[in-house]
């Protein structure tokens, strides 16, 4: 009688827990269909960010590095999105920042989810490239390398004809974007040789400083490779995630060329505090094609490093 009892409990318990479940999801559904999720979607996958809109969405487009310097001073009750669709370290840069100051962190571990991956690549002009080639004769071009030759200035310096003037790089702006602020990492790794540098080794060598102010001088503010392949008379090259720059393969006039130390570029759906939502949401909005990555980018913290020291050498 008293396991015929107990028995009778575990299903009542169970049918209980079933129920709540499947009226939580209903109260989720009938929720969304009141309002639209409210999504914060980087500038930087502005094609991701147009499906979502398509797809009833409540998007808002902004720079990654102005979300997250947003976040960074919220408080966890005053947030009013409540999706991040971002590229990393984006999202790592919030808590930095938060540290920094002695604040509690906004997010956790659970709260970002990868949802895509590419590495950055050179997009450059053919006739540019040639000359690159021949500047950096190792099979791979480095991002040290790239940037050694902007750092000479004229093009002719490197071998390149007088009539092409300054050598002009298109580098996602680091203040506003992850992927510039990537391409810095990769460019401190590649200088240093190692993967795992420290914001005390760009005092430590000189030549760095040299190397970054060069690559600062060769880049005109508002870069992209948008902007590159509208105007050909305005940018040599573009620093840009594979995803995008491999969709310029078939321009007869461009190469796109890999990049070393290949370096991960990640996009990431986050969660943030009181949202209604979850990353399934926003799976399938950035469609690039997955590649394999080697390396890590450096750590949040020294990324941040990195931009102030490039924002004293930009303005």
């Amino acid at each position: 009688m008293i396991v015929k009892r107990f028995g009778a409990l575990v299903i009542a318990v169970v049918l209980i827990v079933g129920a709540l479940a499947v009226r939580g999801r209903l109260d989720k559904k009938e929720d969304l269909e009141g309002s639209p999720l409210r999504v914060v979607c980087a500038t930087e996958l502005g094609v991701a960010c147009q499906r979502l809109s398509k797809l009833g969405f409540e998007v808002t487009t902004e720079d990654a590095q102005e979300t997250a310097r947003t976040l960074a001073k919220a408080d966890r009750g005053s947030v009013k999105t409540e999706l991040w669709l971002t590229v990393e370290p984006a999202a790592a840069l919030v808590d930095t920042d938060r540290a920094l100051r002695g604040v509690k962190p906004l997010l956790t571990r659970e709260s970002v989810t990868p949802v895509a991956t590419t590495d950055l690549a050179l997009v450059i002009w053919k006739d540019r490239a040639a000359v690159l080639r021949k500047a950096c004769p190792t099979v791979t071009l480095t991002v040290r390398c790239v940037g050694e030759v902007a750092g000479r200035d004229a093009w002719s310096a490197s071998g390149g004809r007088p009539e092409w003037g300054q050598v002009r790089v298109a580098l996602p702006d680091p203040e506003l974007t992850a992927a510039g602020l990537l391409a810095l990492g990769a460019g401190a790794q590649s200088w240093f040789k190692s993967a795992d540098v420290g914001s005390n080794d760009f005092d430590a060598d000189p030549g760095f400083g040299d190397w970054l102010a060069g690559l600062a001088r060769a880049t005109p503010r508002g870069g992209s490779l948008a902007r590159m392949l509208a105007n050909r008379a305005e940018f040599d090259l573009a620093i840009a995630p594979r995803a995008l720059a491999d969709e310029q393969k078939g321009l007869a006039d461009v190469s796109v060329l890999a990049l070393e130390p290949s370096t991960q570029v990640r996009a990431v759906a986050v969660v943030l505090p009181g949202s209604r939502g979850s990353p399934k949401d926003l799976e399938g909005a950035v469609k690039w094609t997955a590649a394999a990555v080697k390396g890590t980018p450096l750590a949040a913290d020294v990324l941040e490093a990195l931009r102030l020291r490039w924002r004293d050498l930009s303005r």
